[in-house]
């Protein structure tokens, strides 16, 4: 069995059940049924709302943008129909997503979070040196 995530939970009492909690999001894999399940719910002044969403993971495509500050995105999209739009802005998340459901990380997905980081890098350091100045 690989070592899950840290953000990976496993049901104690059916250990084939592992999720991950967002918080209004939730991501559940039920190993015995290789079932995949998109969860959203909140609770505000006594509404309830709550969506579930089955998914197939190798129906998501996986694909990169970059915000207006430069910040990298990974979109997860269902190929066929597009009623499922996942996007994640930290590479643990992503990896861990993808391992939860049994997902390839994209290698384009890696480097665009690889060279955000080096750039942030670079920043920080020219930050640094004008402060110094």
């Amino acid at each position: 069995m690989s070592k899950f995530s840290s953000l990976i939970e496993v049901n104690p009492h059916n250990p084939s059940i592992r999720s991950i909690d967002f918080g209004n999001l939730r991501l559940t894999h039920f190993g015995n049924q290789n079932a995949y399940r998109i969860r959203i719910s909140f609770c505000d002044i006594g509404v309830h709302y709550s969506q579930e969403t089955y998914v197939l993971p190798s129906q998501l495509e996986h694909v990169v943008e970059i915000d207006q500050h430069g910040e990298v995105w990974v979109v997860l999209r269902d190929v066929d129909n597009r009623q499922i739009f996942l996007s994640v802005a930290c590479q643990h998340a992503y990896a861990s997503i993808c391992e939860l459901f049994s997902m390839p990380v994209s290698d384009a997905v890696i480097r665009a979070f690889e060279i955000e980081e080096q750039l942030a890098v670079k920043r920080d350091a020219v930050t640094e040196s004008n402060s110094e100045a």
